[in-house]
């Protein structure tokens, strides 16, 4: 602990010489629609996204699809019906019975019905977070016996084997978790404090079962999975952020300390990921709420688990909009709107400069009803505004003044987003900045900079920089400063922009957006969370932060930048080419791009979506005439989809129009010097219908005479031969055979098939004359190819 230091106790802390720093190679960043999520699960309304048939699971899958979100939430119980009730008239739609007697006897069966496959296996969704419950019951309450773990631990290995091996090609990532932990373990329900610790160690061995269930069915894939499924435990209660009186239970009670911080010391729990539902910031001026009780779990949640000290997610966060209602309204108005987008963005924007792993909305849909008003699950009818909590993304609607439903702002800044980019520089090292001078770097572990890999401070009085080049236009961008001695960061640090990097921006200050002493033992330090001071001018591409702190070198230190800019979508590096194919044969399609993945891959045939491939092939199986067109892929990726030039695909070989298009490029199909069926340009005696028949190019020298001649006995004479290759198949040109005692002609169609030998998809033919050399001792023969 560092209490109180005076300048030489810190310059000693710091290590300010200059060093070398040995660190794993930091990641380049991460998609902003890859940390951004929705929650669809029990909504009280239905806004169909296309025709019936179409599932209520699905239909909320399409609306956060449709907004460009990378994560799905999705509730897997027991109750699929409640989850997602049938809203919808096409039976087809409706959930089948599940548990004992049915087929679907556990989470892994159930998670193998289409309705889950279909919202599962989208590519758009690179994480799926799935709030689990086992079907095997069991009771914790009173302790969790050898048998009850080992039934809740097979189950969730099912789980985590099935996902595996099922979207082992996907490079999906799986979050298996509870659902509000404070309020499964409910202590405040029973008056009984001594009892408290006993159900507290039984929820401990049940998170350890489940931990040992998800790791079990990693081991038993392996590497055979792209995939990766985690165990994450959620807690609700979270004591630094509440408002006073909220928590009706001591703080030692809260989930977060006597099952993850006591699990941990007592008995080893350990999870892989620790989510917090985040309701403690839904009103304005809250939202540093969201910062001090990230702080507070980070201090308690145990690090040594695949992802260090960054093990920690927002499982739900959000706002009630009708808390900001006009006096007296049942309906929105702009100004509510404006509120609820604003708190949402807020609790966000602090998520992302927190480095949280991910942070998931509640909901697409509003799952609530308000007091008083009951749902029926059974025969459910879509609810207006005025009867729901408005915890929502996409409002009911609200008849009369809304008689259609309505997108929040909220929604749209969301979406407006997900195209972003997010550099996350943890300065390490200087592998992700464009250029730097002045720094020193100290990794040495400071207690008012809790979680800080390193920092940096000017290696001299003269001011250091950073400069952060971003490939689209900055959007935000988060500095983590600490400082000693004065909190005013505007005489010490100062940000520049640029569109070039050569001509810059006047100095600005940042504008402040929490500072905090982390650590009450060193009050003289605060860290400082630093952003724009107004909106990022179109088309900045640079970014300079400059510390020009007149003091002491130490005392003014950067702990973290992250960089928000728009995203590219990927280059065509190289498109599908043509393809020849005879019917019943299979064709793949094959392209390549760059791009910041994971890449996705559209194709189309005459403008109509064909599929998507995780790949960057098409693979058509037994092609028919039906299968022929023109073929383009979109490769794409959360900032857009870029297509690429046509490639025609001819069923056929047999077809001589087929192989002319694969033959010659668009412009040798202009010229018919080069590509008419007349035309020779290689200049091998073949014009090009005739080379097309023998299975030749028009173009190369295949080195091999294409025809063969000789004399051969047939019945005691001797006749004149000819032997040549052709294509198996040809529909629409056709081999002529003739002979003529001169070459000038009369030539006479005809001859005996002697031979025709298949070889793949090529025969060996062999035409003998019909008059023998006996008599008519000088012959010739030729072939010609017709249509």
């Amino acid at each position: 602990m560092l209490k109180l230091p005076t300048p030489l106790a810190i310059l000693a802390g710091l290590g300010l010489a200059t060093c070398a720093v040995s660190h794993a190679a930091q990641s380049d960043g991460r998609w902003l629609a890859g940390f951004f999520g929705a929650t669809h699960s029990g909504g009280k309304y239905s806004l169909p996204t296309r025709p019936e048939p179409l599932d209520y699971l699905n239909e909320g899958a399409d609306r956060i699809e449709e907004m460009g979100a990378g994560v799905l939430k999705l509730w897997l119980n027991d109750q699929p019906s409640r989850n997602y009730p049938h809203f919808s008239s096409a039976p087809e739609t409706r959930w089948p019975a599940v548990g004992s007697g049915t087929p679907y006897t556990s989470m892994a069966k159930l998670a193998a019905h289409p309705f889950y496959r279909a919202a599962i296996s989208r590519p758009a969704f690179t994480t799926v977070s799935l709030v689990v419950t086992e079907f095997a019951r069991v009771t914790w309450r009173d302790g969790l016996s050898a048998t009850e773990a080992a039934t809740v631990t097979a189950e969730m290995r099912e789980l985590t084997e099935y996902l595996l091996t099922t979207y082992a090609a996907d490079g999906k990532t799986f979050i298996l978790q509870n659902w509000e932990g404070d309020n499964l373990l409910n202590l405040d329900q029973f008056p009984d404090t001594s009892t408290w610790r006993g159900m507290a160690d039984g929820m401990i061995a049940y998170f350890k079962a489940r931990q040992l269930g998800v790791e079990q069915g990693r081991a038993a894939v392996g590497a055979a999975s792209t995939s990766q499924v985690w165990h994450a435990l959620e807690i609700n209660y979270n004591w630094a952020a509440a408002r006073s009186g909220t928590i009706s239970i001591p703080e030692e009670w809260t989930l977060l300390n006597c099952v993850v911080r006591d699990g941990y010391a007592t008995q080893g729990l350990q999870c892989d990921l620790y989510s917090w539902s985040q309701w403690s910031a839904k009103a304005p001026g809250d939202e540093p709420r969201v910062i001090r009780g990230i702080d507070y779990m980070r201090a308690r949640i145990p690090t040594g688990g695949p992802f260090g000290d960054r093990a920690m997610f927002l499982g739900e966060f959000g706002a009630i909009e009708r808390s900001h209602y006009d006096a007296g309204a049942t309906v929105h108005s702009a100004n509510s709107d404006a509120i609820h987008a604003d708190v949402s963005l807020n609790q966000f924007s602090f998520a992302w400069r927190c480095g949280l792993q991910r942070a998931i909305y509640w909901q697409i849909y509003d799952n609530g009803m308000r007091e008083g008003l009951t749902f029926d699950y059974v025969n459910p009818v879509s609810k207006t505004e005025q009867e729901v909590s408005t915890t929502w993304l996409i409002r009911a609607p609200g008849p009369p003044t809304y008689p259609e439903f309505s997108y929040t702002t909220a929604h749209h800044r969301f979406a407006s987003l997900m195209d972003c980019w997010l550099l996350e520089d943890d300065l390490t090292d200087f592998s992700l900045v464009h250029a730097q001078a002045g720094w020193t770097v100290s990794t040495t572990p400071q207690s008012f900079a809790p979680g800080t890999a390193a920092r940096l401070s000017r290696a001299t009085e003269a001011p250091a920089e950073l400069v952060y080049r971003t490939e689209g236009d900055l959007v935000d961008f988060h500095v983590t400063a600490y400082l000693y001695a004065g909190i005013v960061s505007s005489t010490r640090l100062r940000g520049f922009t640029s569109v070039d990097g050569v001509t810059w921006s006047e100095p600005f200050a940042f504008k402040v957006l929490n500072s905090v002493a982390v650590d009450s033992a060193a009050p003289d330090w605060v860290r400082q969370f630093l952003g724009p001071d107004a909106a990022v001018p179109a088309g900045t591409r640079y970014l300079k932060i400059e510390i020009h702190d007149t003091g002491a070198i130490w005392r003014t230190q950067i702990g973290a930048v992250k960089v928000m800019s728009r995203g590219l979508p990927p280059a065509i590096a190289t498109p599908p080419a043509p393809q020849l194919a005879r019917t019943g044969t299979s064709v793949t399609l094959t392209a390549s791009a760059t791009g910041r993945g994971p890449l996705r891959y559209r194709w189309y045939r005459d403008g109509a979506f064909v599929r998507e491939t995780r790949t960057p092939a098409l693979t058509l199986d037994a092609v028919t005439a039906a299968d022929a067109g023109a073929y383009r892929v979109e490769v794409g990726n959360f900032a857009g989809f870029t297509a690429s030039a046509d490639a025609r695909v001819l069923v056929g070989a047999s077809h001589f129009a087929a192989w002319q298009s694969g033959e010659f490029d668009a412009a040798q199909l202009a010229q018919p010097a080069v590509s008419d069926p007349t035309a020779d340009p290689n200049g091998d005696g073949l014009p090009n219908l005739l080379a097309f028949a023998l299975g030749r190019s028009a173009l190369a020298d295949s080195g091999t005479a294409p025809l063969e001649t000789a004399n051969v006995t047939d019945s005691g004479s001797t006749y004149l031969s000819l032997t040549f290759t052709r294509r198996a198949a040809l529909d629409d040109v056709a081999l002529v055979t003739e002979f003529a005692d001169h070459p000038a002609g009369p030539w006479t169609v005809g001859g005996v098939t002697l031979a025709s030998i298949a070889d793949g998809d090529r025969l060996r033919v062999t035409v003998r004359d019909t008059v023998p050399l006996e008599t008519q001792p000088r012959r010739f023969a030729r072939l010609r190819a017709t249509r």
